[in-house]
């Protein structure tokens, strides 16, 4: 950044020091005196062509004309004897104009000065001169750009290089020691943009936006060497703000909306992932999910709610896997199960109710498989089935009372008026 603001610089005030120099060298002043001969510098005050010699030398036009001096009244000049000194302008040749800068030798006369030499100034006028410097400066400073930036947009001294990825092909631009160092594009296969931003030192460093199908803004996050700090938006593909949060150095209160605008999820994030008590809202704004987080996953007091409003689960979660003891709930209320989980899978001692509340199961789990004695109890509370499973298969003596439970698959044909139908099973 100092190269570029030092090349600018110099871009510019190269034009400032030239149009002072220019300035100087035709700056207006008295006529200088030596005996009979003098010279005057200063501007043509008139109109028109005042001096004009043709490609041949001869001589076209030549006229008085008065040189502003800066000083007192303006001298007149008598060209007829003179000689141009100037190079030919496009579409003008070799002509004194009003307006134009000259230096004129010549001889004194009564109250003329009778030029022998004219020299007109060879740049432009002032203000033309100016403009031109200053598109020539401003070029010069863009050339100094292009210069320290490579044709293709990485920083000087990085290669652009592309490197494929499962759902993505990311072009960014890397050092010779393989750091990232700025800009950096993602296009999925089909050439759809899906991710821009800048590096910094192989981090991510400075405004960094996701996109959906098609280019729409999904997300606008500022990043401070490589963690969110500052403004961090999310948009949905109709282009409304889902969340925001003011991030600082990666934590931060986040919230989330529904489309219609009503908030959907609180919470806090702790070096960029969710931590402590987040609750999660519906459209209606019902309650959806209370659960707690610990770096992004998981852990602790969850609670979940039906559509209707009624509670749908509670229990724990440890490192994002439920744990310990868990209650279930249809959505009309009624209690549907209730046990414990070791590892997001059952383990231990479990009850399955009806709808009326009275026990329809139990049975006991080992690491989500059925292993211990299981029964399926009638409204009264009496046995229908008994038996023991292990390893989730079924072992060892298995009753089934077909008073209790005629739609049995034991109980059908011959054993539907048995009291009860026995069966051993071997491993």
């Amino acid at each position: 950044m100092l190269t570029i603001a030092l090349m600018s610089a110099a871009a510019l005030g190269v034009p400032i020091v030239a149009l002072a120099i220019y300035g100087l060298i035709w700056r207006r002043h008295p006529p200088r005196r030596n005996n009979a001969t003098v010279r005057l510098r200063g501007s043509v005050v008139g109109s028109g062509v005042v001096f004009e010699r043709d490609a041949f030398g001869k001589l076209v036009t030549a006229r008085r004309f008065a040189v502003d001096v800066g000083s007192g009244e303006p001298v007149r000049v008598d060209p007829g004897e003179a000689q141009l000194e100037a190079r030919a302008r496009p579409g003008r040749g070799a002509d004194v104009r009003a307006g134009d800068r000259v230096a004129v030798d010549g001889l004194v006369a009564d109250d003329h000065v009778e030029a022998t030499r004219i020299v007109r100034a060879g740049w432009p006028r002032g203000g033309m001169l100016l403009g031109c410097l200053v598109i020539a400066g401003s070029t010069c400073a863009a050339i100094g750009v292009v210069k320290l930036r490579q044709s293709d947009g990485c920083p000087a001294g990085t290669t652009r290089t592309a490197r494929r990825l499962p759902t993505v092909q990311e072009v960014r631009c890397v050092s010779a020691d393989g750091v990232a160092q700025g800009p950096v594009e993602m296009r999925d296969y089909a050439g759809w943009l899906r991710q821009r931003g800048s590096y910094r030192d192989g981090l991510k460093h400075g405004r960094w936006i996701t996109y959906h199908r098609r280019e729409k803004v999904a997300s606008i996050v500022q990043y401070r060497r490589g963690v969110k700090h500052g403004r961090w938006t999310r948009y949905s593909r109709s282009g409304k703000r889902t969340g925001v949060a003011e991030m600082r150095d990666g934590s931060g209160e986040w919230r989330g909306f529904h489309e219609s605008g009503k908030l959907a999820e609180r919470g806090h994030y702790a070096r960029e992932r969710k931590q402590g008590e987040w609750l999660f809202l519906r459209a209606d704004g019902k309650k959806a999910r209370r659960a707690h987080f610990d770096k992004g996953v998981l852990d602790g007091p969850s609670m979940r709610w039906h559509d209707s409003g009624a509670l749908a689960e509670r229990g724990s979660y440890k490192k994002g896997k439920r744990d310990g003891f868990w209650e279930h709930w249809r959505s009309d209320g009624t209690k549907k199960s209730a046990g414990t989980y070791r590892a997001d899978k059952r383990h231990g001692d479990w009850t399955f109710f009806r709808r009326d509340g009275s026990k329809r199961r139990t049975g006991h789990f080992v690491r989500g498989v059925k292993h211990g004695r299981f029964r399926v109890l009638a409204k009264d509370g009496e046995p229908m089935i008994d038996g023991v499973y292990k390893n989730g298969n079924r072992v060892g003596l298995w009753t089934w009372w077909c008073k209790r439970c005629p739609a049995c698959n034991m109980c059908e044909g011959d054993n539907k008026d048995k009291e009860r139908v026995e069966k051993r099973y071997t491993p």
